[in-house]
């Protein structure tokens, strides 16, 4: 179930990039509080603790498998070494699309951010929120 839901972040990260492009292209006529980068930020966070969830999930299974076969003096199965590294393949595939959205989110901190028609105190509210988005990618190991 955890594979499934690594494949799944994955096509929902990539529409998640495609919408962060359409915002980005009209940032300064869009209230960034109702359709903008706050609802944005806040399904991005979420599919991060999804994410974060199965990969545990994953690391978990495998150790409990491993832990199994050592006190059962058996080799693991094949079909089960080959699924752990296919997960971890598709969770290093999602981390690197993470840190390059991530390195976007950066940018446009850095270089959009005064062009943003909005009160200060929703731009730090903003800002925190994305800062606190890419520091949530900090807490997935980038390989298994």
């Amino acid at each position: 179930m955890a594979n499934k839901i690594i494949i799944d972040a994955n096509v929902t990260i990539g529409k998640l990039s495609e919408r962060l492009g359409r915002i980005m292209i009209k940032h300064g006529k869009i209230d960034h509080m109702k359709t903008g980068l706050f609802p944005w930020a806040s399904e991005y966070t979420d599919i991060k603790d999804i994410i974060i969830g199965a990969y545990n999930e994953i690391v978990s299974a495998h150790k409990n498998t491993i832990d199994f076969c050592s006190s059962k003096s058996i080799y693991p199965s094949q079909v089960i070494v080959t699924d752990f590294a296919n997960s971890i393949a598709e969770f290093s595939k999602l981390k690197i699309r993470l840190n390059v959205l991530d390195d976007v989110l950066k940018g446009l901190l850095e270089d959009l951010w005064d062009d943003v028609q909005s009160e200060d105190v929703q731009k730090g509210r903003l800002e925190k929120a994305m800062r606190d988005n890419i520091e949530k990618t900090k807490e997935l190991p980038m390989y298994g």
